[in-house]
């Protein structure tokens, strides 16, 4: 399990107990999530960082350093309990009106860590995929997330959607220009006169090869989606709000998310008569 690499909260490595435990918690939470159904795609949206690591006088590099450690436990752990896709946001469009030093300290940490993610991604055999406005990212960090995309596109059991420079709303836009020049193109060559305009957008947004989106999780106790995946959830999309900030999610929490999805999914049960 890839993620015990990562630093504790003081950025220190964990101790060998601590090692263990969180070994047998994980391995737990695998065994406890595959007794039943899961979500098909899980998205999180990756709130509190800032604050977390100001409580704690961190830099802004432990902070996020932390931040993405936890990126990759979430991305094992759901991966393992069977979750075929998972969406995560990563950094959105308006996280460049950050400053200066806030925003290249991100793109580091990220540019800096696609090689573990490749390789877990590879362990999991997962494929990861970028969505976002790749015209605003820079060439630099453009290549890499390219080529982290390009050596896991074979990869089949589940799929890794880094949302990256996204805004939903931007995602929608795009899929209605492309939705609406296939269907002038449909016209224009009199092929077929039907057109289904949902499928023709699920067609043309980021998410196109995810399943329907099963669960949203939001930590850092703010309650909104930011212009995240407002196409993507629908009518039966959980979305939970987590206080805890996203650096100190628990394993124990998102497990009692999953049950609890999964509680809710299931029917109810039969009521006897007594008549």
């Amino acid at each position: 399990m890839r993620f015990l690499r990562s630093l504790s909260p003081r950025n220190e490595p964990p101790s060998q107990e601590t090692g263990r435990f969180e070994q047998w918690l994980f391995s737990l939470a695998v065994a406890t999530a595959r007794r039943g159904q899961v979500p098909a795609h899980v998205a999180y949206i990756l709130d509190g960082n800032r604050r977390w690591g100001r409580r704690r006088g961190l830099s802004l590099r432990n902070t996020y350093l932390a931040g993405w450690g936890q990126l990759k436990k979430y991305v094992e752990l759901c991966t393992r309990c069977g979750v075929r896709a998972m969406s995560l946001y990563v950094f959105s469009v308006e996280n460049f009106k950050r400053s200066d030093e806030e925003v290249d300290t991100i793109l580091d940490i990220v540019v800096g860590g696609l090689d573990e993610l490749v390789q877990l991604a590879h362990d999991l055999d997962a494929s990861i995929r970028i969505c976002g406005q790749r015209e605003l990212i820079s060439p630099r960090v453009l290549e890499r997330l390219e080529g982290a995309a390009e050596s896991t596109r074979h990869n089949q059991s589940a799929i890794v959607n880094i949302c990256f420079a996204y805004a939903s709303t931007v995602e929608m836009r795009t899929a209605i220009q492309c939705s609406v020049r296939e269907r002038l193109a449909q016209e224009a060559t009199a092929s077929d006169t039907t057109f289904d305009t949902v499928t023709a957008l699920d067609r043309n947004m980021y998410t196109v090869d995810s399943p329907p989106l099963d669960l949203l999780i939001r930590t850092g106790s703010t309650h909104r989606l930011s212009d995240f995946l407002l196409w993507q959830c629908h009518q039966d999309t959980s979305i939970v709000f987590v206080k805890k900030a996203w650096p100190e999610l628990s394993i124990p929490r998102v497990l009692a998310i999953l049950i609890e999805w999964r509680q809710n999914k299931s029917p109810p049960p039969p009521t006897i008569s007594k008549a």
